[in-house]
């Protein structure tokens, strides 16, 4: 009856430390995380009311490239996000981050471990020089499970859960970044191609003018010296066209090291995807959309460089509450059962032990090694959110600076086409001018110079106004969604 009496009161004491323990469970030691203001000025001021996890919808079609309904892009960019090692690492990252976080989540469960056991032993017996052979068997089962006084395993898999958000936005960074770079190298080579025809139109007509300088040297019209005059105008023309060969070839081989294709594959992809292009005397040059006139701040927060940053900073901040944590008492819930089984002497004992409660443990002294991670954590945290703060300011330049750059390619494009259409009407009429004798081939050459460069200088700014718009979707952080990397 004694004994009875004197369980009650250590059976009250358990049942009063659990209930405790279960109403206190997860307390926190500090707010949740907040993006910190991003202290912006002008357009970009409500960035600071605006959530750095995208909540609205983009301004931008995830497939944003396909805005310049250019084929051998749509091709290209597919081909390259399907099968690129820089996505596949960054995949990878992901992936690891992904596991990580269900191993933080799995230290929310009761962890159960089985034991067993069979041993069989010589010993002496109770008679003198004689020996007994035993055998013993036991079987058990362990539970324990760290209750969550303070929040350390929640905060724990909080970081992780920020990390994994991360990784997420880095691959979707690493994305637009290939969809851009494979974009502006197909814009780099049809600009070429461009260049390359319009070449060998030149030299084509500079073949003509040679034949009919010699025609008219032999009938005594013009003098010897405007057939060499002619013949170093071709060679020239020639040369030009050789070193553009060169540069066009170069241009396929970067889209072979970006890609791993073969180099005949890429013109195979870049020729076939002409056949859907409205006909043309002159190769394609895609004519990208006009941007809208502003750009909302909400375009920040779907940047995937600046999420990144943002849920960094966010794991960080859930690692100071970690690291203070460590430093407070903890209580783990532990409970064994055993069975066991002793065979000895041709007879059999067997018996069942079992054990629970809960066990305290608490640093007293730590020679100040908790002190030291807590202030490590927070020094984390304050780098993060200065890079975070760095990285907003970065974006918002390379968005005005793309802005200003696409706003200054297409007035640069207008200025260029109205000068290639007058220098074109003024080698036509110098053409027909030289052939009825009434102007020197020297004045025609001068005419064709005019024109070819004005030429270039067209194909350079539709080129440059092409990737300016590729580098303001780059420099916003378009989406660029996997769903369509397997299409």
């Amino acid at each position: 009856m004694a004994d009875s009496k004197s369980a009650s009161p250590c059976k009250f004491r358990t049942l009063t430390c659990l209930t405790l323990v279960t109403v206190t469970s997860g307390c926190a030691l500090q707010s949740q995380y907040s993006s910190p203001s991003m202290e912006m000025q002008g357009q970009w001021a409500d960035v600071q009311q605006a959530t750095l996890t995208p909540q609205a919808d983009h301004p931008f079609p995830d497939r944003w490239w396909t805005a310049l309904r250019d084929p051998a892009i749509d091709a290209l960019i597919v081909a390259a996000l399907r099968d690129n090692p820089t996505v596949d690492e960054v995949i990878s990252r992901t992936d690891e981050a992904r596991a990580m976080l269900e191993g933080a989540r799995a230290q929310r469960l009761p962890s159960i471990q089985a034991s067993a056991s069979d041993t069989r032993q010589q010993g002496a017996a109770t008679k003198p020089g004689e020996t007994m052979t035993s055998d013993v068997a036991d079987i058990g089962l362990g539970i324990s499970y760290e209750i969550d006084l303070f929040g350390r395993v929640r905060e724990s898999t909080k970081a992780i859960e920020n990390r994994l958000a991360a990784r997420t936005a880095e691959t979707e960074g690493a994305r637009l970044k290939i969809a851009a770079q494979v974009a502006n190298d197909v814009i780099a080579l049809r600009a070429c191609m461009f260049s390359q025809q319009v070449r060998d139109l030149e030299v084509d007509s500079r073949m003509q003018a040679l034949d009919l300088t010699r025609r008219r040297v032999s009938a005594g019209v013009d003098a010897r010296v405007e057939e060499s005059r002619a013949l170093n105008s071709l060679a020239s023309a020639r040369t030009e066209a050789a070193l553009l060969n060169q540069e066009c070839e170069q241009q396929t081989l970067a889209l072979y090291v970006l890609m791993g294709l073969r180099s005949e594959d890429v013109r195979s992809i870049l020729l076939n995807s002409s056949e859907s292009l409205p006909e043309t005397t002159l190769p394609f040059m895609p004519a990208p959309p006009r941007l809208p006139v502003s750009l909302p701040a909400t375009v920040l927060t779907h940047h995937p460089d600046l999420i990144v940053v943002d849920r960094e900073a966010a794991a960080a901040w859930s690692e100071v509450n970690v690291a203070r944590v460590d430093r407070l008492p903890r209580i783990d819930l532990g409970a064994l059962l055993t069975g066991n089984w002793l065979r000895a002497a041709g007879s059999t004992l067997s018996f069942t032990t079992w054990s629970i409660g809960p066990t305290l443990s608490a640093p007293l002294f730590d020679g100040g090694a908790g002190a030291s991670n807590v202030n490590a954590a927070e020094a984390r945290y304050r780098a993060a959110v200065a890079r975070l703060r760095q990285t907003v300011r970065r974006i918002v330049q390379d968005i005005t600076q793309a802005l200003a750059f696409e706003d200054s390619s297409r007035v640069r494009l207008s200025s260029a086409q109205e000068a290639l259409a007058a220098d074109r009407d003024l080698f036509i009429v110098t053409e027909r001018r030289w052939h009825a004798g009434a102007t020197s081939l020297f004045d025609l050459e001068e005419a064709r110079r005019q024109r070819i460069s004005a030429e270039d200088a067209t194909i350079s700014a539709m080129r440059d106004h092409v990737q300016a718009w590729i580098e303001v979707m780059k420099a916003i952080g378009a989406i660029t969604s996997p769903l369509h990397t397997a299409d």
